[in-house]
């Protein structure tokens, strides 16, 4: 989603995350990579909180 924080503050504020060992990367993808099912995280592990943003957002976004 767009955002004003740089992806420092994003990193520090994951760091006392309570989920913070759900996965072993943080990453960033425009919304429609995220949407688009052959985007760049089609062979990416991804997590339980990944999947259910990406449903929320192919029922919500456009």
């Amino acid at each position: 989603m767009p955002s004003e924080s740089t992806a420092a503050d994003i990193l520090s504020g994951a760091e006392a995350a309570a989920d913070r060992n759900e996965a072993s990367e943080l990453l960033f993808y425009s919304v429609d990579d995220i949407l688009d099912d052959n985007g760049p995280h089609k062979n990416a592990a991804v997590t339980w909180s990944f999947i259910k943003a990406r449903k929320f957002l192919q029922l919500h976004w456009r």
